[in-house]
C-alpha cells in the first residue's frame, strides 16, 4: 500500500464523518425547529383559552 492509496482512505474517512455529521445536524436542527413551533402553537391555544388578560 503506498501513502497515496492511504492518505485518499484517510481523507474518505473523514469526508464520511463530515457527511454523517452534517446529515444528523440537519436532522437534529429540523426536530428542534418542529418542536420549538409546535410548542408555540399550544401556547398560543393556551393563551387564548385563558382569554387575554392583558398578554402581548
Amino acid at each position: 500500500m503506498t501513502l497515496f492509496e492511504l492518505f485518499s482512505i484517510i481523507l474518505m474517512g473523514i469526508i464520511v464523518l463530515i457527511g454523517i455529521g452534517v446529515i444528523l445536524g440537519f436532522i437534529l436542527v429540523g426536530v428542534i425547529i418542529i418542536n420549538y413551533f409546535r410548542w408555540r402553537h399550544q401556547e398560543k391555544k393556551a393563551v387564548r383559552k385563558r382569554g387575554q388578560n392583558g398578554e402581548t
